[in-house]
Order: C-alpha cells, then sequence, then structure tokens
C-alpha cells in the first residue's frame, strides 16, 4: 500500500540522515555512507 511504502521511505530517509550526522562527528566525508545506505535500501525496498 502506499502508507507502506511512504513508511519504508521515512525508515531509509531516518537511516541516511543518522548516517550522515554519525559521519560528520567523526569528520569524514558524508558521501560514502550515503552510498553505502542506498545500496542497502535497494535491498530493503525488495521485502
Amino acid at each position: 500500500s502506499i502508507e507502506r511504502i511512504n513508511l519504508k521511505v521515512m525508515q531509509i530517509m531516518a537511516i541516511i540522515g543518522h548516517l550522515t550526522d554519525e559521519s560528520l562527528k567523526r569528520g569524514r566525508s558524508a558521501k560514502k555512507p550515503k552510498i553505502e545506505i542506498w545500496n542497502q535500501s535497494e535491498t530493503f525496498l525488495m521485502y
């Protein structure tokens, strides 16, 4: 359903935001974790 898809999108955005915040705290580039999480989110959306 649309509601379920929206929930997954919100979860993914929260994960991306969390990883970006963590990477900034460590002084790393925020690009790398975003690419990694997008690869994971593609698999996540299969379920």
